[in-house]
């Protein structure tokens, strides 16, 4: 009978101690918690700010592609005819139009040589190709565009 007293009141102890361990640990999960949706608040807050960036270059990307699509489309139907020039295609480009033009290239290129581009990285390089002048902006973006279909660069607009 002592012995069985014994038990049960080892038990009661046993459950005791366990029940102190159970709400010591909920308290620290607690506080880990509430730390870490405070970090990821903090990191959620740094890319909404790029993303609302992205998004106005996304916004003038697509009208520039619409208005490339919409030439495209006026364009004569035969291949053999061939792409019309005229002399005022570069007059009046300084060299820093062509600085400006020359690092755009190349940043595209370093891209394609890498075979991908991230999405703060696309930012900043659309944010470039849109500092250039509108014939230029066509080209740079006609060489990413082709880039991306062909598959030789992976990234987003």
């Amino acid at each position: 009978m002592n012995l069985l007293k014994l038990i049960s009141t080892l038990q009661g102890i046993v459950i005791i101690v366990l029940c102190v361990a159970i709400f010591q640990l909920t308290g620290k999960v607690d506080l880990l918690y509430s730390q870490q949706s405070q970090s990821a608040s903090l990191k959620l807050d740094q890319p909404k700010n790029n993303a609302a960036q992205v998004s106005v270059s996304n916004q003038q990307l697509r009208l520039l592609l619409r208005e490339e699509l919409l030439s495209i489309r006026d364009w004569p139907r035969t291949i053999d005819q061939p792409v019309p020039f005229t002399a005022t295609d570069h007059v009046g480009e300084t060299d820093s139009d062509q600085s400006a033009i020359l690092a755009v290239d190349e940043s595209i290129e370093y891209h394609i040589s890498i075979g991908s581009i991230s999405v703060q990285e696309m930012g900043n390089l659309q944010a470039e190709i849109a500092r250039l002048d509108t014939s230029n902006r066509k080209a740079m973006l006609k060489k990413l565009v082709q880039a991306m279909n062909d598959g030789r660069l992976d990234g987003y607009l």
